[in-house]
Formats: C-alpha cells, structure tokens, sequence
C-alpha cells in the first residue's frame, strides 16, 4: 500500500508539471498571438492616421491657393450670389480637411481677420461661433507661426467642451485668417480611435512614446507606437496605444478545459496518494508498537510512554508498572506444540488486557514476560495487581502455567524509568526465584545467572537441560520434591566450569591431556561451590558431583557404575548429552535432532542408564511428531534439525 501511495505521488507531480507546463507554453502561445494582433492593429491606425494627416495637410494648402477662400479673407466687395458661392466652395473645403481629420471633428470653420465667421463644413449644421471666439483663435493662431491649441470652450453645436486647433492663412506674410478644428474634449488625444475594425482591440491616442514596444495596461497587454503628426512646419508628437481587451494571459488564466481537468486529476491524486502515505503510516507505526501475536502494545511502546507517564504521577495519583513471567510455559511449549503455544500466550494476553482495563494499558515484552502500566486511578492497587496475576495462571491436566510479578509504585519508589524498569524486572525476579522453595531456589538462581554472566551459551544449555531433567523425572513418576531438587541440579550441573579458564572451554580443537584431566575437575568444583552456598543445597551438590559419571564405570571423578549413580544425577547425564550434540560449540558441529536420539540408544547401557534412554527417547520422539504436526518449533531440537553432524570427536564426550 504504501509503495503504491508513493508512486501515485510521483505520477500525480509528473500529471501537475506535464499540466503547468502546458499551461505555460498556451499562455506564451497567446501572448504572442495577441502580440501580432497588436502590432497589426497600431501598424494599421498609424497608417490610417499618417494617410489622414497627409490628407489633412493637403486640404489646408488647398485652401490657399482656393480663389473663393482668398476672395472671402480679402473681404472683396462680391455679390450676394457670389459670396454665396464662395461660401459654399470653402465650406467643401472644410469638409475635405474635416473627412481627412485623424479625430472626429464637431466642427471646421474659416474666420476672417476680424474673427467673423466666414464659413463652416456642413457638419457645423449653420452654427454661429461668436465673433469674440473667433477673435481669440486669431490671436492665438497669429501668435504661431505653424499652429497652436486653444482653451476648453462650449462648442455652440453641441454645447459641451471642446478644444480646437488652429492653423493660421496667411498671405505675404500678414496672417488674414485662422481655420479652427474642433473637437469634443471626449475626442481629444487619449480618446478611443474609431479608424479600426480588429476584434478585442481597443485603440488610444496617448503621450509621446520612444519606441513601438509591447507593454502591460491594468492587467492588458498593450502595444505603443509613436506618431510624428506635422502641421505646417510643427510636429505634434503623439503616440498610438493598441490595448487588448482580453487579460494578459498566464497560468491563472491560461488554463484550458483538457488541461484544467489534468490538473484535477493530478491534485486529486496527489491528496489520495498523501491520504495513503499517512495512513500507511499510521499502520507502520501501529505494527511497529504492536505485539502481532496477541495484539497487545509491545516493548517499543513502553518505552515510548513510560517517561511521559512519570513525568505526570503524583503522590496523590500515582503510577504502576508491574511485570510478569510465566512460570511452566517453556515445558507447555515443549510438549503440546509451538502453535499450542502461541494460543496460549494470546489467551493469556487477553485476559490480562480485560482484567487491567480501563485502568492501564497491558503491553507483551517478548517471548512470556508481560507488562501492566497502571495509569488511572485505582481504590484497591493490590487487588488489581492480584487479579492480573491470575489472569496469567491456566491449569490443566498435564501442564501447571503461573507467573512471578514485580511491582513498582511512581513516583514513591521511582520516578525515573529506566530505574523503573529495572526495579520491576528485579522484584518480579525476585519474586520467581523464592515462589518455588526459598533460599534454595534464591541461591540456584544466583548462581546459575553467574554462569550465565560468564558463559551466556552455557547458561542457554543449563536451562534447557533442566527443562528436559523435569520432564524426565516427572515421566517416570518421581515425586515434587525429587524432581524440583533434581531440575535444581541440572540447572547447575556446570557451574563448576566457573572455575576452568575460557580458553580451556572456548578452545577450538581437542584438549590435550593435560587440559582434559583439568576439565575433568569441574564436576567437583561445581559440588565444591554448591556446597559452600549453604545447607540448602547440601542434596544438590552429588548430583552435580556424579552427573558426567558411565553406566560402565568408565565416568568421572569417582568411576561409579550402574545403580551406584544416583538416579538424578543418571538423569542429568542422559539430558546433558542430548543437549550438547544439538548445540553447536566451538569445538564440534551440531547434530540433528534424529541422530542425536540415535546415539543416545547407541550408547545405552554403556554411557547411560538403558532403561532411562528408552523413556526419554519416546519423549522427545513425541514431542517432536506433536511439532512436526502443527509449527515448527522454537526449541533447540528443532532448531539443530537443519545442522550436519560433527566428526571432529564422539558426539557423547563432552566437556
């Protein structure tokens, strides 16, 4: 799930860029499109206006040279019907020059010398300026000697504000006229042209600009060009602004139907691809602080709340860890199977998990040790303790499964928690090593976890050979007391190896004699030791003395033969042997588990009681039926299943 969240990131980003970048290469297609709609637009008006100017230019010549136009600003003495005439000839002419303009005009009118009126074009529609107006052209007009602009006045024909430019008529040097054209004050320079048919292009007149170039207007891209307009011998710098009327387009604007719809697909993706990551997330973090057996939080989880858990007791509401270990689960493991196991180990973590709920939280630390970390306030802790104590005991008719606690209160005790660990790791060890006989039992642990300390293999070994000795003795019929003082004596038939050099029990190839007689001492330091622990293991110490002794005799220290052996300590030889040809040492290869029952028969009535290696063989061929049956085991038999036989020396001397 996660991986495929992962890709649907990757491949809604591709979806977004491929989106964006078509988006950007459209706007850039449209910006260049409206780039050339521009550039033809101002190219066409600038031709239309420069045609009008030329044109303009021409009517005003014209009109000097015009007889009726001279006649009129000579004041001739002229008919009615004459001035008529030359009326009409010069209100033509001002049509010409008013057709030829760049701006719609209001009005192109002829005043005398005296700022009369003398004749006006047709679109005048026979208005009258008045004579003072005229006047003020005049003056303004002979004041320049190509042209000039007047002030804002109301035009009488069409009563708004209008500005007019005047072009002087002058004739040997004495100015006889002024030709005004009007304009509405909406139609001056920056006014919208109407010279244009282009769709989505608005056309201005403007300010002087240096260079046709595109530019940007209130979000419209817009392209400027300038106008050098002459009249008579001035030049009007104007500009001409093509402005289009669509926005500028970019990547907010730019998008198209297909691309908009790729782009929602993307982001789309991309929040159900993030959407997954987070609960793959949420899924890993789950596992990872999680028991996948029994569903319980695990050792991860702890360890992640306990600080925040005694950071928050208080004297007044105080915290709980306490830990538990099964007692027996290792033999019920052994005996009905990995599978049968494992259902225990979930049946057992369920009841705890009901009877500490809602107090705490109940946590699986690792193979069979619980933990309960009590957070809520609790009336009775002792009775609570009490009960997940025995929701982690089951009974049946072969198999006894208890556990041994340890408590710790925070903060009174600690509120540190890593000393809270390790304080509840040493009550509930503390309490499992005096739960089955007291100072005995205290004393065996303390050794064997100093044989342990020093050798960690022959700790593993020592158990696993006690387990097997309880088996045995339980199988034929030995009561409580025998098999716990016999498990006691496998549990520490090697402690004696405490007082053999490492390089002795870690060498490699095989003893010489010297080194073998040494080893051969251990069975007597570890009665030496024992002793010296106190009388309550004064029964122990001759099991651990004759545990490497033959049924023939052959054995050490004492040579004792047949039923001279103590009956516990025939037991422990048989279990030792069976244990050292499944582990591998560093001196031999493992064997299997078939081969290792077969030389335990092989070897019946010369190293081992015959009677005893028969019980155990059907024991462990049973065990081993029962696991081949359901899982494979987690025990060392099985585990040496796999391995190849050692012929570096007799499989059944051991060290």
């Amino acid at each position: 799930m996660r991986q495929i969240a992962q890709l649907g990131v990757v491949v809604s980003l591709l979806m977004c860029g491929v989106a964006v970048l078509e988006t950007s290469e459209h706007a850039s297609e449209q910006r260049n499109s409206q780039d050339r709609e521009l550039q033809a637009a101002v190219s066409n008006e600038t031709a239309l206006i420069s045609s009008s100017v030329r044109q303009t230019t021409t009517a005003l010549s014209l009109m000097l040279v015009n007889p009726a136009v001279r006649q009129l600003l000579n004041d001739s003495a002229l008919t009615a019907g004459a001035r008529r005439g030359d009326v009409f000839d010069t209100a033509q002419s001002l049509a010409t020059i008013e057709r030829a303009s760049l701006v719609p005009l209001t009005a192109a009118c002829l005043d005398g010398g005296d700022g009369r009126q003398l004749a006006c074009a047709p679109g005048a529609r026979g208005a009258v300026f008045p004579q003072k107006l005229g006047r003020q052209f005049l003056a303004l007009a002979g004041n320049s000697p190509t042209g000039a602009g007047s002030a804002p006045f109301a035009s009488p024909i069409t009563g708004r504000r209008s500005v007019a430019f005047l072009a002087p008529v002058r004739l040997d040097g004495r100015t006889l006229g002024v030709v005004h054209l009007d304009m509405g004050v909406g139609a001056a320079p920056g006014s919208d042209l109407l010279l244009h048919n282009l769709p989505n292009v608005r056309l201005q007149l403007g300010s002087l600009g240096q260079h046709p170039r595109p530019t940007l207007d209130a979000g419209h891209r817009a392209m400027v060009a300038v106008l050098p307009i002459a009249v008579g011998g001035t030049h009007e710098p104007l500009t001409v602004t093509a402005t289009d009327t669509r926005p500028d387009p970019d990547l907010l604007n730019a998008w198209s139907a297909g691309l908009l719809t790729l782009l929602a697909s993307a982001i789309a993706g991309l929040l159900c691809s993030f959407a997954g990551i987070v609960s793959s997330n949420r899924r890993v973090l789950h596992e990872l602080s999680t028991d996948p057996l029994t569903g319980l939080r695990n050792h991860r989880a702890l360890i992640e709340r306990l600080p925040r858990v005694c950071q928050r007791a208080s004297e007044d509401q105080p915290a709980y860890v306490w830990f538990f270990d099964l007692n027996g689960f290792k033999n019920y493991n052994d005996s009905f199977g990995h599978i049968a196991g494992d259902n225990l180990l979930a049946r057992l973590g369920a009841r705890l998990r009901e009877a500490v709920e809602p107090h705490g939280t109940v946590y699986r630390l690792g193979g069979d040790e619980f933990c309960a970390l009590i957070t809520a306030r609790v009336e009775d802790p002792h009775a609570l303790f009490l009960r997940a104590r025995e929701a982690l005991s089951e009974q049946g008719g072969a198999f006894a499964v208890t556990c041994a606690a340890g408590a710790v209160e925070i903060p009174r005790e600690t509120a540190d928690p890593t000393h809270a660990l390790r304080l509840a790791d040493q009550h509930m060890y503390r309490q499992k090593a005096t739960s089955r006989g007291g100072a005995a039992d205290l004393i065996t642990s303390v050794l064997h976890a100093a044989l342990a300390q020093r050798h960690p293999d022959l700790g593993e070994h020592c158990d696993d050979v006690a387990d097997d000795v309880e088996l045995l003795a339980r199988t034929i019929g030995l009561d409580e007391e025998s098999v716990g003082l016999i498990v006691k004596a496998g549990d520490l038939h090697d402690v004696g190896k405490l007082g053999i050099p490492d390089e002795i029990i870690t060498k490699p190839g095989p003893l010489s004699e010297q080194e073998w007689q040494f080893m051969k001492q251990h069975t007597v330091m570890g009665e030496q030791i024992i002793a010296a622990a106190g009388p309550s293991l004064e029964r122990i110490g001759p099991l651990v003395r004759s545990s490497h002794e033959r049924w023939d005799g052959k054995g050490y220290p004492d040579g004792l033969a047949g039923d001279e052996i103590p009956l516990g300590a025939r037991i422990i030889t048989i279990c030792d042997s069976f244990r050292a040809m499944l582990d591998e040492r560093v001196y031999k290869r493992a064997m299997t588990l078939e081969d290792a029952l077969a030389e335990l028969r092989r070897c019946a009535g010369t190293q081992f009681d015959p009677y005893l290696v028969e019980v155990f063989y059907r024991l462990v061929s049973e065990r081993a039926e029962r696991a081949a049956a359901g899982a494979q085991p987690t025990d060392a038999p099985a585990r040496a299943g796999q391995r190849a036989r050692s012929a570096r020396r007799p499989a059944t001397v051991r060290r």
